[in-house]
């Protein structure tokens, strides 16, 4: 059986959001009166790894499990001591893919993806096995952003070296590439 390795600090930003949404009233519901054109519109995602291509469409739901498994996915994205702060999750039966991104503000088109930095992308295409970021760069381009907790539109290109842990339980890596759009929640 293949072992999926995930580094923790996605998943504790991503569970802080989550708590966040929890928390909001049916006030926040529909933030804005006159959604974007993409609100609502499906994710997608087209990566390759070691030449293997994934790729496909998300059902774009929000507080509701959609087509395939989908649940809501989320690109959330902040601001602190001159530091821009991303996180992203995308979920459904065929891919998983969560990330954080944090980089000095205007940097967006060469974040580092070192293991040592302070930006992570890991996904489970297939959810048999699981990559993490080793090295490499993205190119992040956070479009329109609403609500609260704060939701953005991403659109993302990213290229590095990725590990993972083979069906012997050794650690691998790999090259894997891609692109990644995360649309605005419907009603946003």
């Amino acid at each position: 059986m293949k072992m999926i390795t995930f580094k923790f600090k996605p998943l504790l930003f991503l569970i802080l959001i989550s708590c966040a949404f929890l928390n909001c009233s049916s006030d926040d519901d529909n933030p804005s009166a006159t959604p974007p054109n993409n609100s609502g519109t499906n994710h997608t995602y087209d990566i390759t790894v070691n030449g293997q291509r994934y790729n496909g469409e998300v059902d774009n739901v929000f507080g509701t499990e959609g087509e395939n498994g989908a649940i809501t996915a989320v690109s959330t994205y902040g601001h602190d001591n001159g530091k821009t702060i991303i996180g992203i999750s995308l979920y459904n039966n065929d891919i998983w893919i969560a990330g954080t991104f944090e980089y000095p503000d205007g940097q967006d088109n060469n974040i580092s993806l070192d293991s040592n930095s302070d930006s992570t992308l890991e996904f489970a295409p297939n959810r048999d096995i699981g990559y993490a970021s080793q090295s490499g760069t993205a190119k992040v381009i956070v479009g329109q952003q609403l609500g609260m907790p704060p939701m953005s539109e991403l659109d993302m290109e990213f290229d590095g070296i990725f590990s993972y842990t083979d069906d012997n339980g050794d650690l691998k890596t790999t090259n894997a590439s891609g692109t990644i759009s995360i649309n605005l929640p419907p009603g946003y």
